[in-house]
């Protein structure tokens, strides 16, 4: 822990993948070595359920959410005290990703999903999506924080199509945690990013995200390396300029808003090209989870996918982009280097000996990454504490999971974080 320790507000988060029950059920050769008792749904649902409770983390980012449980998840979670989103995989998947937050903790002001199927997008032709909130903790109203998390695509040979998404997913929290602007350019809220990432620590993805910059250019696809590797390798496209995205991970279309202030959701919704069905399809207010902008969502129920009613501006999207011009400056797009305005942080760094799961070996492929302030004045988290995670010898002594202590076939990462409740004084 750190000293003074009285003016941050702390709060605790899980990152944690929950294995879908249909996955596993589709794969058995996948847990041949494990007891068949802890296969069983019922047993680790119960297990699962009662790990949450026992830890009583204040925000839950999980993964590989079974679509037929998700009013499961939200009754039981609901009696824990949490109110959560939930966005299913493309398609015919059958599983999704899901935020919930302890509803006297934390107010959700905000939340967007993002679809990582772009149509005609050879390296986003996969069904993986992400969520992301932005949530205000009670005691301090002024001082937001936007949580994002996601399953990557696992293919283990396909690090272009995960980088690919992660640059999608970064354009999305960017604009999300956007809050103005600063002295030394763009400020932004905390962030925090999670999920299943299906990389390993050091690996190219990775380091772009805790390094801010990632030079693509002359890497294999295969694997992000320029020193080992087969196959195609990049030149200087990694995303088409048809989705308006820019290498610094920020949307072409929305910067122009900035300059007239902090732009309208549904303005930006207008001028953003990448295609996602909650985008295209506005859902009418007929609910508390049906809602505007910047309402709170703490009472009222999971939405249950298809069930909303929906409305219809694709037309209005449309108007917005008939001319067809390109006009895209030449050194925001294509330049074979991605960059992030973020300056994050890895919550567990002992990954040496810490893993998560296991893929063919006991790996690490879940993080908790976080934004660190670049300024004194700009609202930020503090990594206070982290749950611990089992060795590689560890884990091996325990054998495979899930078994009758494990509910799933990853572990749960669980972080203590803290809110400077100073910065708000400094600020007025």
């Amino acid at each position: 822990m750190m000293e003074d320790a009285s003016k941050w507000r702390k709060f605790k988060l899980m990152s944690y993948n929950v294995l879908s029950q249909s996955l596993l059920e589709e794969h058995p050769y996948l847990y041949t070595q494990n007891d068949p008792r802890t296969l069983d749904w019922n047993f680790r649902s119960r297990l699962l359920f009662a790990e949450i409770q026992n830890l009583n983390a204040d925000i839950l980012c999980l993964q590989e959410v079974e679509n037929e449980h998700v009013y499961l998840f939200e009754r039981q979670l609901q009696m824990l005290g949490y109110r959560g989103i939930y966005k299913k995989r493309s398609h015919k998947r059958v599983d999704g990703v899901a935020i919930f937050y302890k509803a006297d903790t934390f107010v959700l002001q905000e939340y967007t999903s993002v679809e990582f199927f772009q149509p005609n997008v050879p390296v986003l032709n996969r069904d993986n999506v992400a969520l992301i909130a932005k949530l205000a903790h009670r005691d301090l109203p002024g001082q937001s924080v936007v949580v994002a998390t996601t399953h990557l695509l696992f293919n283990m040979n396909r690090h272009d199509v995960k980088l690919a998404q992660t640059q999608l997913l970064m354009a999305e929290v960017e604009r999300f945690a956007y809050s103005g602007v600063g002295k030394f350019g763009p400020k932004y809220f905390p962030v925090v990013i999670t999920g299943d990432m299906n990389f390993t620590p050091f690996s190219g993805v990775y380091k772009f995200l805790t390094e801010g910059r990632l030079r693509y250019k002359g890497l294999f696809k295969k694997n992000l390396t320029d020193r080992y590797g087969s196959g195609a390798v990049f030149n200087n496209t990694l995303l088409p300029r048809s989705l308006h995205v820019m290498d610094s991970c920020q949307h072409w279309g929305i910067l122009p808003l900035r300059e007239k202030g902090t732009p309208d959701r549904r303005d930006e919704m207008k001028r953003i090209k990448v295609y996602n069905s909650d985008f295209t399809l506005l859902r009418k207010i007929q609910s508390p989870w049906d809602m505007k902008f910047g309402e709170d969502a703490t009472s009222g129920k999971l939405p249950h996918p298809g069930t909303l009613q929906l409305m219809d501006v694709s037309s209005e999207v449309e108007k917005d982009t008939e001319d067809g011009k390109d006009g895209l400056p030449s050194d925001r797009f294509e330049t074979g280097v991605l960059t992030h305005p973020f300056n994050l942080h890895s919550a567990y760094t002992d990954h040496d000996s810490e893993v998560t799961t296991h893929h063919k070996k006991w790996v690490t492929v879940d993080y908790v990454f976080y934004s660190v302030p670049k300024d004194e004045l700009e609202s930020g988290l503090t990594l206070l504490a982290t749950y611990k995670l089992p060795t590689f010898d560890e884990a091996t002594r325990s054998g495979p999971i899930p078994n009758f202590k494990s509910p799933s076939d990853h572990y749960p990462l669980l972080v203590m974080f803290g809110l400077n409740s100073d910065v708000q004084k400094m600020q007025h």
